[in-house]
């Protein structure tokens, strides 16, 4: 029981150090498309450490996984939609 507290917490401190990075990552001024990139690497790291340790995913069948992959995937697509419209139309 102590081993799962531990992980836990272990994830809980991981998913403060990448917030703070969020905080931090806003008082950087790196080109526009390189703090785009950079918050959506770090959004898209909070939210698998949610979805496989805090929602339980780690643990479930390969179905399941399949299933909560696959919006995912749309988010990634999506993003990616975002950040090309960014590199056509965003005059530098």
């Amino acid at each position: 029981m102590s081993n799962k507290i531990a992980n836990k917490t272990a994830i809980f401190i991981m998913l403060l150090a990448i917030t703070a990075a969020q905080i931090g990552l806003s008082f950087v001024n790196l080109t526009p498309m390189g703090n785009i990139l950079a918050a959506l690497l770090l959004a898209a790291s909070e939210a698998i450490l949610v979805g496989l340790f805090f929602m339980g995913l780690n643990d479930e069948k390969r179905l399941i996984k399949i299933t909560a992959l696959f919006p995912f995937v749309l988010f990634c697509i999506m993003n990616g939609a975002v950040v090309m419209d960014i590199l056509v139309f965003m005059k530098h």
